[in-house]
């Protein structure tokens, strides 16, 4: 049987005080028995006493999705404050760590599965002065040239905001590595926007 140990998941609580300034609420889990897990809120008064304790609980697949919902909300906080706070990714890179000890899957893997719906489609990759046509495989998890079939490259999502495309094998790439893209909106569109290793710029939008 799988098992969560306190002294990881209490990086939740630990994680969502870093960006408060005042005495916070507590959140953290627990494994109750073999079957049975809990979520633990406790709250406190102005004085930092305890006034209240609440059990929230899961089995296994629950608990499994509620540590991926965690995993994902201290990546939208990172991703939100990092660039301005400057803040560590050590507690999320924890976060992610204690997810895949718990249910031996990737985060990343399982936020492509549930999120890849979004490439579905056409796309235009714009890289230097070149404009490609593309669309997405029927499983959403590549990207190929619709005039040559060889020209295709992997399309997943490496963190909530940020998606990664690289090369496959043999095939004929856009652009040279791996290149991560974040997300803005431009007019009320959406368009993604990455670097290569040479800093040249690519675009992936519709």
């Amino acid at each position: 049987m799988k098992k969560i140990f306190i002294v990881a998941l209490v990086l939740i609580a630990m994680f969502q005080i870093a960006f408060s300034q005042e005495v916070s609420d507590t959140t953290y889990l627990v494994q109750v028995d073999s079957i049975t897990f809990a979520e633990v809120n406790i709250n406190y008064d102005n004085e930092g006493r305890e006034s209240y304790r609440s059990y929230t609980y899961f089995d296994s697949i629950g608990i499994e999705n509620k540590l991926f919902d965690k995993v994902v909300n201290a990546d939208n906080q990172l991703y939100q404050y990092e660039v301005s706070v400057g803040i560590s990714q050590r507690l999320f890179n924890q976060l992610k760590q204690t997810f895949q000890g718990f249910s031996s899957q990737n985060y990343s893997q399982v936020l492509t599965e549930k999120k890849k719906g979004n490439f579905a489609g056409e796309w235009k990759i714009r890289y230097v002065d070149t404009i490609y046509i593309v669309e997405s495989n029927p499983n959403n998890t590549i990207l190929r040239n619709v005039d040559d079939g060889n020209q295709r490259m992997k399309i997943m999502y490496d963190r909530n905001n940020i998606i990664k495309i690289k090369k496959i094998g043999n095939s004929t790439p856009f652009f040279e590595g791996e290149v991560c893209f974040e997300m803005r909106i431009k007019n009320g569109k959406e368009i993604w926007f990455g670097r290569t290793d040479q800093n040249a710029l690519v675009k992936l939008y519709r």
